[in-house]
């Protein structure tokens, strides 16, 4: 047997789905869009891009997710403002879920309005 089939066998007796690991992907996306949110409040008038950036985005959500060497995270944004740049807030997604699962690559499907 080898390794691809010992891990799905291992999944399965886990229980482990790919709509159980987009769960839990979208719970670290969801706390880290809050704590940048969060961490507004301490943010200086040198950071008013990064600032404008962060308020711009209302939620993140995981369109779908593809397990490989580099897995990528495909997601939406929805947001409140003409803003089109969110390199930094991406930058930090990749990050935080870089910690759990390794590389990853998030692209952004599309950008909502939700004014």
């Amino acid at each position: 047997m080898n390794l691809q089939e010992n891990i799905s066998r291992i999944k399965k007796m886990m229980g482990i789905t790919e709509s159980n690991i987009e769960r839990g992907l979208q719970i670290i996306i969801d706390s880290s869009l809050q704590k940048l949110q969060d961490d507004t409040f301490e943010m200086g008038l040198g950071e008013m891009d990064e600032l404008d950036e962060i308020n711009s985005v209302d939620e993140i959500k995981i369109t779908n997710f593809v397990k490989d060497k580099v897995s990528v995270l495909h997601v939406d944004l929805y947001v409140n403002s003409d803003r089109d740049d969110f390199d930094n807030i991406i930058n930090t997604m990749e990050y935080e879920i870089e910690k759990y699962i390794g590389n990853v690559q998030i692209i952004v499907d599309k950008i909502i309005d939700t004014r």
